[in-house]
């Protein structure tokens, strides 16, 4: 990957290595990567298979920009942009800010229940007029169903508050964010929800798998009706073919590098 540098322009060269890709390196030391089984999770997967996002710390250690060896296929949030159906729903979203940043996320529901972010913006040191104009346009011609703005616009600053203000520029009205501690704390579950590209356990109920030796010690000891007693405990989920339920275009930069960062 050929990276240019911001600061001197001048270009370098990323090449990706696994410590087996090393063969000096694993003649020297045969168990270095049965040695790094002891380290901590986060510090193995950064070691053994080049996942620095799996940092000590990190809120969201399942954001997968790429995928990594020994992962599934579906291990994966950013993709490549595609265009989307008109009819499918959308949902705008704005933290807004004026020495900090202003961001607006744009996202499309698909029919299997995925959220698509296609789009984004942001905004340093803008007044609202411009910001708010700008999504006013962007939004033109879109199936925009709910609109969500940070809960501090709705805080007196004067004649108007920023939520009514944005209203007027932007000429859509938003909803207010839930920011008590209760709520981020149910919103933080629901991201991870949505984040999660493993399928949860089939066959489960009160706490207990489905136990075929027990299933089939049942069906020679008791019969067939018992079996069917047994059985009806448990529930089949759907197979999970959505996962996951968040995928972001490669196009949107800015939350992409702030997610591995929280």
């Amino acid at each position: 990957t050929l990276i240019r540098d911001k600061k001197t322009n001048l270009y370098r060269i990323y090449i990706p290595a696994l410590p087996q890709d090393n063969p000096y390196g694993m003649a020297y030391d045969p168990q270095y990567l049965q040695k790094l089984e002891i380290l901590s999770h986060a510090e193995m997967r950064a070691k053994k298979y080049g996942d620095w996002h799996a940092f000590e710390g990190s809120v969201f250690p399942e954001f997968r920009p790429i995928r990594f060896i020994g992962e599934p296929e579906n291990a994966l949030h950013v993709i490549e942009p595609f265009t989307i159906p008109e009819w499918w729903p959308r949902i705008l979203s704005i933290d807004w800010g004026k020495r900090a940043m202003c961001h607006a996320m744009w996202s499309a529901i698909s029919p299997d229940n995925r959220a698509y972010v296609y789009r984004e913006r942001a905004w340093i040191g803008r007044d609202l007029p411009f910001w708010a104009s700008e999504i006013r346009e962007l939004n033109h011609k879109e199936n925009i169903v709910y609109c969500i703005l940070c809960g501090s616009a709705w805080q007196e600053r004067g004649v108007e508050t920023i939520a009514e203000q944005f209203q007027r520029y932007a000429d859509i009205v938003p909803n207010s964010s839930d920011n008590s501690p209760g709520s981020r704390v149910a919103g933080l579950q629901l991201i991870h929800d949505f984040m999660r590209w493993e399928s949860k356990p089939l066959m489960k109920a009160e706490g207990e798998f489905y136990d075929l030796k027990l299933a089939n010690e049942i069906y020679r000891n008791y019969g067939e009706e018992a079996l069917e007693r047994y059985k009806k405990q448990f529930f089949d989920e759907e197979d999970e073919k959505n996962l996951p339920r968040l995928q972001i275009f490669e196009t949107c930069k800015v939350l992409i590098e702030t997610i591995p960062v929280c």
